[in-house]
């Protein structure tokens, strides 16, 4: 089973269901919104973890240094 839980209200809306796949040591999840996503993407719980967050603005990953 699959949940999104959002931390604040999102004027941005979810084009269809979420793609999870499962890496060896990794997940890729992909959700297509209806206009760029700028936030924070995190498992819950490891909002401090840098392992386990990526930032996102206009759209577009922010790299790791």
């Amino acid at each position: 089973s699959f949940q999104i839980e959002f931390s604040h209200q999102w004027t941005n809306s979810i084009i269809g269901l979420p793609t999870v796949s499962c890496e060896d040591d990794s997940i890729r999840v992909f959700i297509e919104t209806e206009q760029p996503f700028n936030g924070r993407f995190f498992v819950k719980g490891e909002h401090l973890n840098k392992e386990c967050i990526r930032d996102y603005t206009r759209g577009s990953r922010i790299e790791d240094g």
